[in-house]
């Protein structure tokens, strides 16, 4: 089975990431048949010569936007761009194990009925050696169904999903600007379409402590005020159950930056 990947960049990307980034790419056992590349509004320079550097090894296929559209729009043009029928997930600043596209590849080919496989997660903050936690996930079907009523079932940067089901589900939401891979499984889910983690650590996510401290504030309530709303509206979750997540969410998006790295760290990853 061919397929793409798919990344969006903008100028805030660091070259180094990005380049670290693009050398597990080159190693991975099963190489993508493609790269779709969504530039995110105008690049700085040095962004602009790593990809360039590494066109023609990697099949990038990159898209320019004006400006600086937003996670959501870049990912929605991003998967419409997508040549192929299986689209994985890349974020510019991690780094998949050499086995990841093989595994999951490989399960697509041995589980036709599957529509997004995903994996766990290990997370460091600077030094790729230097793991501080790890994110792991339900496995089957019916616990990722169940753990989506209160937290996202995926780690974003890992999935691997079928382009066919993910526009059958109304693509990314290009115009929220929180949580849009949360609100996609939702939709699928919804839809009935079918969902795995695959139990191995496959992609190495740049987290930091620092930037789960920034998850928060009044603005990020509002977002998942909205996004509660939305799950209701999908029949995901009960009025009850909205409630019940507006409490515990919202008092941690609420807190202080500090104490709420501190939570997410020890109370909402694993060491």
């Amino acid at each position: 089975m061919k397929f793409s990947c798919l990344m969006s960049c903008y100028f805030k990307d660091d070259p180094e990431e990005l380049k670290t980034c693009f050398e597990s790419l080159i190693h991975q056992k099963r190489k993508a048949d493609e790269l779709i590349l969504v530039k995110d509004g105008p690049l700085t320079e040095e962004l602009d010569l790593v990809i360039e550097s590494y066109k023609d090894e990697l099949a990038i296929e990159a898209i320019q936007l004006p400006d600086n559209k937003g996670l959501g729009f870049a990912l929605n043009l991003g998967v419409k761009s997508c040549k192929y029928e299986l689209i994985a997930r890349i974020d510019a600043d991690d780094i998949c194990i050499p086995q990841r596209f093989e595994k999951q590849i490989s399960l697509f080919e041995s589980h036709p009925k599957l529509d997004v496989v995903g994996s766990w997660i290990s997370e460091f903050e600077s030094d790729p050696l230097e793991i501080y936690a790890y994110r792991e996930l339900p496995v089957q079907h019916e616990e990722i169904l169940e753990y989506a009523k209160r937290r996202n079932p995926m780690n974003h940067m890992t999935v691997v999903f079928r382009k066919s089901a993910v526009l059958d589900s109304g693509n990314y939401d290009p115009v929220f600007k929180f949580a849009q891979d949360y609100i996609l499984w939702a939709n699928m889910l919804m839809k009935g379409y079918i969902f795995q983690n695959i139990p191995e650590y496959l992609v190495n996510a740049r987290a930091g402590i620092k930037m789960l401290e920034r998850r928060g504030g009044s603005g990020y309530f509002g977002y998942e005020i909205k996004l509660q709303k939305q799950f209701l509206k999908l029949g995901l979750i009960n009025r009850y159950e909205m409630l019940s997540n507006l409490l515990v969410r919202g008092f941690v998006r609420l807190i202080p930056n500090k104490l709420r790295g501190v939570i997410y760290q020890n109370i909402l990853r694993k060491k």
